[in-house]
């Protein structure tokens, strides 16, 4: 875009000052667990809770909203597995391998066992 060899991009927040951002639609994070998981009864999560927990993250390089979110509240995940595809990310939350956070989006083809619980940060 800088080059103008495209004319128009799909991005996350943030992104360069040199841009013309216009945002399309805000995706809500929320935490995925099994349902055998002891946090699966809790009805809203604070993010200390997680912080000893097993994660099962997106690569770094496909989703930087939730790394930037851990970040910015202190929470340094133990990262048991780092994923590019959300399917299996969600198989392997499933089958109680741990935990993760995913935008709400990619919840349409979940499976019907997987919990889904809103959060609250502490900032």
């Amino acid at each position: 875009m800088h080059n103008g060899i495209i004319d128009i991009g799909f991005l996350v927040k943030p992104h360069s000052k040199n841009l013309v951002f216009d945002s399309i639609f805000d995706d809500e994070l929320v935490c995925i667990m099994a349902q055998g998981h002891p946090l699966a009864k809790e009805d809203k999560l604070h993010l200390e809770q997680l912080k000893d927990e097993r994660w099962i993250m997106p690569k770094r390089t496909i989703d930087r909203d939730v790394s930037r979110m851990l970040s910015e509240n202190k929470i340094h995940p133990n990262i048991v597995y780092e994923l590019s595809v959300d399917q299996v990310i969600l198989t392997m939350v499933n089958e109680n391998l741990g935990i993760s956070i995913v935008p709400n989006s990619i919840l349409i083809h979940a499976p019907n066992t997987l919990i889904r619980k809103k959060f609250m940060s502490r900032i």
